[in-house]
């Protein structure tokens, strides 16, 4: 045994032993060359904080109207939902006297729009039976503030369209979003058969950014 060239192989156990130690010793030196008392202070860097962009809209503010332009919560406030079929509310105020739309009551107001949550921007009313002109222009200037005037206005082959400012409307839209441009309303008394002044069946309502008759667009609903 002792002229045995080659030492017995140690167990693992005393080979993980010597590792750890070594592991200890290197350890204990780098703390002894740094030294408690080297003056350096480690901080750990603060979080960039994250800013947020404003609201895109505010809608407690422009409060009021409760027809075009109007925030969401206040229309919902003044309109009683109709069938809708998806999901998102689009037809208000059903009425018996309407067609029947998918088996349910008609609506007053349909295929309302809203621009983000800001204000509602579009929709066109179902009249109960045809009506003049004059007689729909008059039950359209019930959707707009007091002070609405008129523009310009321009009959076409299916429809006769009238443009309206008001100064209330406009400053509402404004206090809620500096980002609304709409200065005005369209509004178009849709006829059926096409021609027939005396056969308003539709009464459709958006704001506008006031743009000439040419660029207004046409009837369609």
């Amino acid at each position: 045994m002792l002229n045995d060239p080659e030492p017995p192989p140690q167990p693992w156990w005393i080979k993980a032993l010597g590792a750890a130690s070594a592991v200890v010793v290197l350890t204990s030196s780098i703390v002894a060359l740094l030294g408690p008392g080297d003056g350096r202070q480690h901080h750990v860097a603060a979080p960039t904080p994250i800013t947020q962009p404003p609201p895109f809209c505010d809608p407690d503010k422009g409060r009021g109207l409760h027809a075009l332009g109007a925030a969401p919560l206040d229309w919902a406030s003044a309109h009683v939902a109709a069938y809708s079929p998806f999901g998102i509310i689009t037809r208000w105020n059903p009425d018996p006297r309407l067609p029947r739309y998918r088996g349910h009551e008609g609506a007053v107001y349909n295929s309302m729009a809203t621009f983000g949550q800001c204000a509602v921007s579009s929709y066109y009313i179902r009249l109960v039976r045809p009506s003049t002109t004059k007689a729909a222009l008059r039950r359209a200037l019930k959707e707009l503030p007091a002070d609405a005037h008129l523009l310009w206005h321009r009959d076409l082959s299916r429809c006769a369209q009238y443009q309206f400012v008001s100064h209330r409307l406009d400053s509402q839209l404004r206090q809620r979003t500096p980002k609304f441009f709409a200065t005005s309303a369209l509004v178009r008394l849709v006829e059926a058969p096409p021609g027939a002044k005396q056969s308003v069946t539709r009464i459709a309502l958006s704001l506008n950014d006031a743009p000439s008759p040419v660029a207004a667009g046409d009837c369609a609903v």
